[in-house]
């Protein structure tokens, strides 16, 4: 399908703001206070294909920044990654990013969203795929297992978040992981061995250079010979180190 116009502009426009925010964070320190985030929340539930794009990559910036990533988990955030998730499947890494640190605060608004709209049945169908054209599925999966946890620790929701979790037998694989790792727990073994790895797909590099023995100290080179020196040392008095105990 032929890109229009306003296609083009949104792609620049988009761009634009990504490499603001990236290489001049304090810039979106001001956003919040203009009003934009209301409107930006609005816009990601209506988004077109182009337009959720281009919501998810700001969004991915915007949550770097504490100030926005705050005023975001107040307001109704959750429905719109969702549908922009849906629409975007090869950008799941960066909606997991920002999923992951919209909920490292996890508020209750938050948390009733993330009950609420169907996204916990979707992220784990997510996490018990191979995630097919996702840059780095294995991180992915990670920072989506780390925000479900965040969102457990809500005191007024938590719980029957992780009731609508322990159900699925996907979770049993991820919950009680390090998730630094991004290994489910069926598949750490093949994944360190080399063989299949399921619908995890992880790749052995996770491990790689683990198990190598770490690079052997070289010996200082020995101190220059000095005779006299060494003469002088042997009529040196000896010391009784038994008198270092008083």
């Amino acid at each position: 399908m032929k890109e229009s116009k306003s296609d083009k502009q949104l792609e620049l426009v988009t761009k634009s703001l990504v490499l603001l925010f990236s290489h001049h964070p304090s810039t979106a320190d001001q956003i919040p206070a203009q009003g934009y985030l209301p409107q930006f929340c609005q816009a990601m539930q209506k988004a077109n294909l182009a337009g959720s794009k281009s919501a998810l990559l700001v969004l991915n910036q915007l949550t770097e920044n504490t100030n926005c990533a705050n005023s975001l988990g107040s307001l109704p955030i959750i429905k719109g990654l969702y549908a922009c998730m849906k629409q975007q499947p090869t950008l799941i890494r960066e909606s997991a990013h920002s999923l992951k640190l919209l909920l490292k605060k996890c508020t209750p608004e938050l948390a009733e969203q993330m009950l609420n709209s169907g996204i916990l049945t979707y992220l784990l169908e997510l996490l018990g795929s191979s995630m097919p054209g996702v840059d780095n599925p294995a991180a992915a999966k990670a920072e989506l297992v780390d925000a479900l946890k965040s969102c457990c620790r809500d005191l007024q929701y938590g719980e029957k978040v992780a009731a609508v979790l322990n159900k699925s037998s996907i979770w049993a694989q991820y919950k009680d992981q390090r998730h630094d790792l991004f290994l489910p727990a069926t598949s750490q073994i093949q994944a360190i061995t080399g063989g299949p790895s399921g619908s995890a797909a992880v790749a052995g590099y996770l491990t790689e250079g683990m198990f190598e023995p770490p690079p052997q100290r070289k010996a200082p080179p020995p101190l220059p010979l000095n005779r006299g020196f060494n003469n002088r040392l042997r009529h040196f008095p000896k010391i009784n180190v038994s008198i270092l105990a008083y």
